[in-house]
């Protein structure tokens, strides 16, 4: 019993003992925490207990009060720092004269436009001369180079002639460079170049480019540029291969005129169109494009409202992709237009020019389509081939079913 007693005073010291280290522990992060004006509070209770300490702490913070004080002079320290940026605009005339000495680079017209008071060089058109761009020919393409400039000149001008394009170039020996020592505003100067296109050339543009430098009176350098795309002949086919027209009709009836197109160029055609031409007008039928070596059959139907002998022209037009035009040759057909009713010797003379039809029909048959046209013995061949065939398998068949 004793030692139960003995045990549980001392179990109650060591309890005291932790609740008093705890509570200096949280009394002390406590006192950290707070500001120090806060600190000056808590720790005056306990200097009451001294009767000569309070004083030093008011004459503390007597010598404290005057400070704020002291902060007055740098808000005005930073005012007049501020008024110190006012005097750097006394520099910046020395920077406007120093600009208004140099030369001026542009001019202002009434109107407010701004205009160059350097030279001004251009390429002002071209043309060619002396041969054609047809491939495998030669040909001089001369152009005109204006200095539009109203008040400089344009010094060592050195114009340059670049070519793009591999299917053309210069001629052997021919340079490509020009050289004028001067050129006065307005004046306008003549350069020309040698130039071939070679025989595979199949490009319907050419690529050039001219380059121009130059000087003013100053020594400034300059430097021009033009682009140019002459074109080159370049022969596009659109075949023809069938054109079938009839050649009698009735008077007021539809005549049907059909034609068969290839192109056989390695290009898209467009734009195709079939011109039917008479005396009544024109008639044009829209094809449109075909892509390279596609084939199509074109149908036009046209009416003749006299009664007479007519003569119909037919004939194509085309356009490449960028845009060249093409046309084929004109093909003339004449068309016989009566009325049997009406006319009886232009009917029997319509019937008597069957030996006519005969005689065309000669030529040879057209497989519609195809563009194929057969002799007539061919023909008569291959027909008879065929219906011999017919022939002998007939017989073979009902011999097997016997």
């Amino acid at each position: 019993m004793m030692l139960w007693k003995g045990h549980r005073r001392r179990s109650g010291r060591t309890v005291l003992l932790c609740l008093m280290l705890i509570l200096s522990v949280f009394h002390t992060a406590w006192a950290e925490e707070l500001p120090d004006s806060q600190m000056s509070e808590v720790a005056t209770p306990t200097q009451t207990v001294a009767p000569a300490t309070p004083t030093p702490v008011v004459e503390v913070v007597e010598e404290i009060t005057p400070v704020p004080a002291t902060v007055t002079p740098v808000a005005e320290v930073a005012e007049e720092s501020t008024s110190v940026p006012e005097a750097a605009p006394l520099e910046t005339p020395s920077v406007q004269a120093q600009e208004e000495e140099l030369p001026p680079t542009e001019v202002l017209e009434e109107d407010g436009t701004q205009l160059p008071t350097g030279p001004v060089l251009v390429v002002q058109d071209y043309q060619v001369i002396q041969g054609d761009t047809v491939p495998g020919s030669t040909f001089i393409l001369q152009m005109n180079i204006v200095n539009y400039s109203e008040t400089a000149s344009a010094f060592n001008v050195l114009a340059t002639l670049k070519i793009e394009n591999v299917s053309v170039s210069l001629r052997e020996g021919a340079t490509n460079q020009v050289y004028f020592h001067e050129i006065l505003p307005g004046e306008k100067v003549t350069v020309e170049f040698p130039l071939k296109v070679y025989s595979y050339c199949s490009e319907e543009n050419m690529v050039l480019s001219m380059t121009m430098t130059c000087y003013d009176a100053n020594a400034v350098h300059y430097d021009f540029q033009t682009m140019m795309t002459p074109k080159v002949d370049v022969e596009r086919t659109l075949l023809v291969s069938s054109l079938s027209v009839p050649k009698f009709i009735h008077r007021n009836s539809s005549m049907i005129i059909s034609a068969t197109l290839s192109n056989i160029e390695p290009v898209t055609l467009q734009n195709i169109r079939m011109h039917l031409s008479t005396q009544y007008g024109d008639q044009v039928t829209e094809v449109g494009t075909m892509l390279s070596g596609e084939s199509k059959t074109v149908n036009s139907i046209y009416r003749f409202p006299e009664q007479q002998a007519e003569i119909v022209n037919v004939y194509f037009t085309y356009e490449s992709l960028s845009g060249q035009q093409y046309a084929t040759q004109t093909q003339e057909f004449e068309v016989v237009v009566y009325d049997p009713t009406e006319n009886t010797d232009f009917a029997a003379a319509g019937r008597l020019s069957t030996q006519e039809i005969l005689e065309s029909l000669s030529q040879g048959i057209h497989i519609p389509g195809t563009g194929i046209q057969l002799p007539i013995p061919v023909a008569a061949l291959i027909l008879a081939g065929v219906i011999g065939y017919i022939v002998v398998m007939y017989f073979a068949l009902r011999r097997k079913r016997r």
